[in-house]
């Protein structure tokens, strides 16, 4: 039976949570929605956050806009909605078990609260997660025990009705993008909308901009356009692969933004990160910006994630794409407290007409042709007094590909991958000799990657191939997937401690795991 009373959340404060996790559970015939959450979510009578959109933060009304990013839901007399993230840099995740509906923006903490184990014979975490690319009606669900699975919802709301979860699109009225004026003043307007909501004195906890910058194109685009609306500090990675300097210093000079460098293998002085982001996408691959973790508490961290989809040339092979670059955070921002806000992703609706500006004759003096090719974000810095020849050469990406054996490990991450291998996890048959041979290929690929980067052409040739030939052999032992495996046990895990530690006997959470 549909309830007739309007729809409510009720709260509950888990302390030592993630400051911006939230899981809420909703149950067959009940108005009430219970909500437990970490302790930067903004609560409200009606709705609950932890987002940013172009809208006055007062009214609380991201359920009806398609330019918001973080997540959080909104009860409105009959039904509840719950609302995901623009970008695909995030996602709810949602699960039926019985007459129960439980949804969450983190996937460890959705398997903790519901007491539920990934299914043991699933393989591909990595290209599960990939699938978004192919289209946002693509991707499969992950299965878990009991022959239950995990449904994720990518730029997509969730509306409550009493019984089930539909999926919705996002509200949004048609923009006029016919031109370079329409739409640079289109994304002005937005971003000092954001600005607006993000710094009201209404929040609880109200948040700065924070920008990323490299040499590429779509970092420096983006970081051009919010320092309109008062972005004034930047972040770069010092190398974008081994020996590859992209570091974007010059670019923030030109633009008057002050800068911070940041190594790209400065996470690895830290504590074992690689769990935090392995269990986003399978990958783990932005994980570099981990160390600038002292620059990103309570901000809105700008980066141009999807820019190579939104401002390139490239007809579109899906008509509902998705971007995977920049997925990996997505856990690990929850922990840090940022809303992650990629600029490519405002007007991504309407992908098609910004994709014919791009094309069009009015942006033919900015059209130089080739692979890496970007006249709308050319056109911007050239005007703004960035040089010309000082951005846009060339697509490197600054990533960590540990598991692709393009990097090695941190030692500490390692160790305790390896440590976790020796406990034998049930259902995974690692047997004596898996382990003697992910220890000896995973020191062999470390080791063979650091002579590959301090050797001449001939020798540094060799060792690449010895790592390659000890990359293969990592695959086929099924690593990857046990990587995936262990990160989710280790986040899951203090999840479902501080669950039962924090959450009252009474409270209709006590019974779910």
């Amino acid at each position: 039976m549909i309830p007739t009373a309007p729809f409510h959340f009720s709260y509950e404060l888990a302390p030592s949570w993630p400051p911006l996790a939230w899981a809420a559970l909703c149950e067959n015939g009940s108005s009430s929605i219970p909500v437990i959450h970490g302790p930067s979510v903004e609560r409200r009578q009606h709705w609950f956050c932890e987002a940013v959109w172009d809208g006055p933060f007062s009214e609380g009304n991201l359920d009806q806009t398609d330019i918001v990013f973080g997540s959080g839901a909104r009860c409105r007399g009959d039904g509840a909605t719950f609302v995901s993230s623009a970008a695909t840099v995030d996602r709810l995740h949602l699960s039926v078990r019985g007459n129960r509906t439980f949804v969450s923006n983190s996937l460890p903490c959705l398997l903790a609260v519901i007491g539920a184990r990934l299914d043991p014979a699933f393989r591909g975490y990595a290209d599960l997660f990939l699938s978004v690319t192919r289209g946002l009606d693509d991707v499969p669900d992950l299965p878990i025990d009991e022959g239950a699975a995990v449904q994720f919802a990518y730029r997509t709301n969730l509306r409550w009705d009493g019984y089930q979860l539909h999926r919705v699109e996002k509200c949004g009225e048609p923009r006029n993008l016919s031109s370079f004026r329409d739409y640079v003043g289109f994304q002005r307007a937005a971003l000092q909308r954001i600005g607006e909501n993000m710094a009201s004195p209404q929040r609880t906890r109200a948040y700065s901009w924070l920008g990323t910058i490299s040499r590429g194109y779509d970092s420096p685009t983006c970081a051009l356009l919010t320092r309109e609306v008062g972005l004034r500090r930047v972040i770069t990675i010092d190398e974008s692969r081994p020996g590859v300097i992209d570091d974007g210093g010059d670019i923030a000079l030109a633009l008057g933004l002050t800068c911070v460098v940041v190594g790209r293998l400065a996470w690895t002085s830290q504590e074992p990160l690689e769990p935090l982001f392995l269990v986003a996408d399978g990958q783990g691959k932005e994980i570099p910006i981990a160390g600038a973790a002292a620059e990103l508490g309570q901000v809105v961290l700008v980066t141009g994630h999807g820019g190579d989809t939104a401002w390139s040339l490239e007809s579109h092979k899906y008509a509902n794409p998705g971007t995977y670059s920049g997925m990996s955070m997505a856990e690990y921002r929850l922990h840090v407290g940022f809303v992650h806000m990629p600029c490519p992703f405002i007007g991504w609706s309407q992908l098609s007409d910004i994709v014919n500006l791009s094309r069009s004759d009015e942006m033919m003096a900015w059209n130089f042709g080739g692979t890496y090719n970007r006249p709308i974000c050319r056109r911007l810095l050239e005007e703004a007094g960035v040089p010309r020849g000082s951005f846009g050469v060339s697509k490197t990406g600054a990533s960590i590909r540990f598991l692709r054996g393009e990097d090695a490990w941190s030692k500490k991450g390692r160790r305790a991958f390896l440590a976790w291998l020796h406990t034998r996890p049930s259902g995974y048959a690692v047997t004596p000799r898996l382990l003697i041979e992910a220890r000896v290929n995973m020191l062999g690929l470390a080791v063979a990657l650091r002579l590959q980067r301090r050797t001449r052409r001939f020798l540094a040739n060799a060792f690449q191939r010895v790592g390659g030939v000890l990359t293969d052999r990592i695959k086929s032992q099924r690593l990857d997937d046990l990587a995936f495996v262990w990160a989710m046990q280790a986040v899951r895990q203090s999840y479902l401690l501080r669950h039962h530690d924090e959450i009252h006997e009474r409270s209709p959470w006590s019974s779910t795991s």
